[in-house]
């Protein structure tokens, strides 16, 4: 029996049975949050169906909110006479704006903490006889002003290690909070551009890179905006490999023997990419047996 061979078998027990309990993923993974208090303007209005004051047509709509709830209300300066609204969230009363004239803006009102996620506003309109109302409401209009903490918060991730020239990858950004979101992908701190047919999405949730080269690498992350505030996500270094040398020398010293071995198990054991030597993303057994596969064959010849 050769010594390689007697080498061979000693080490693969072993390290074979480690190998299926470490594994090492190369998904990268960040998060980034923030809040400051944003504003949005909703633009309502209704027309009513009643035979007196009371418009009887409720308008609904529904937006994000987190922390601290105030709403505000500017009458419709086309109005010919004054409005009352009332205002509900999530169906419990709120408060009321009083009667306001044409053009008229209520004070902006807390309305209480309220958890973070979507609530549902309900505005109940009463008019009053004067200028053209003569005893009977038929429409209003106006804006409501919602403010609340943005609440802002962005993860980013992508396959980022083991990836080989020519081959492709992408990064996806996911915010949460107050939307809608805008997003642009940064490399290095610097704005990605569109390359048509080989990278796109640069301003999207989803980056996508085709054709990779050494020019690709780096460290990519996403600003993620809402239009009152702003984070940046790490999404994680992109590592670009050749793919083409063989596993078998892995020291690259022009041999094989056991110092390869050596060489191979140091980087398997600590995750090092470069120990992905089957190029499917992961530090993992399969690595170990495509690596003795080579090893065995004296090559990759």
């Amino acid at each position: 029996m050769s010594t390689k061979t007697r080498l061979n078998r000693s080490i693969r027990a072993g390290w074979r049975a480690r190998a299926l309990l470490v594994p090492f993923g190369v998904v990268s993974f960040a998060a980034a949050s923030s809040a400051q208090v944003c504003c949005t303007s909703v633009p309502v209005s209704a027309e009513c169906f009643a035979t007196g004051q009371d418009c009887g047509t409720v308008v609904t709509f529904d937006e994000y909110s987190a922390g601290v709830l105030s709403l505000a209300m500017q009458a419709a300066g086309t109005h010919c006479s004054d409005v009352s609204m009332d205002f509900y969230v999530d169906g419990l009363f709120a408060f009321s704006t009083g009667f306001l004239a044409p053009g008229e803006s209520s004070p902006l009102v807390d309305v209480g903490p309220v958890s973070p996620g979507v609530h549902t506003i309900e505005i109940h309109a009463l008019g009053r006889e004067g200028g053209c109302n003569a005893g009977i409401l038929a429409g209003w209009g106006g804006t409501v002003t919602l403010c609340s903490d943005g609440d802002l918060s962005a993860v980013a991730f992508g396959v980022t290690e083991n990836v080989c020239l020519g081959a492709a990858t992408s990064f996806e950004a996911v915010g949460s909070g107050h939307g809608p979101y805008l997003y642009q992908w940064l490399k290095d701190g610097v704005a990605v551009e569109e390359e048509p047919g080989r990278v796109s999405g640069v301003t999207d949730a989803t980056l996508n890179i085709y054709s990779i080269t050494d020019s690709d690498a780096g460290d990519y992350s996403c600003i993620v905006a809402n239009g009152c505030d702003s984070v940046v996500a790490p999404a994680g270094t992109l590592r670009v490999h050749d793919c083409s040398p063989c596993p078998a020398d892995f020291n690259q010293d022009g041999g094989v023997d056991g110092s390869d071995v050596d060489a191979f198990f140091a980087a398997w054991e600590v995750g090092d990419s470069s120990a992905d030597v089957n190029f499917d993303g992961g530090v993992d057994g399969a690595d170990v047996a495509t690596f003795f596969a080579a090893w065995e064959a004296g090559g990759c010849g």
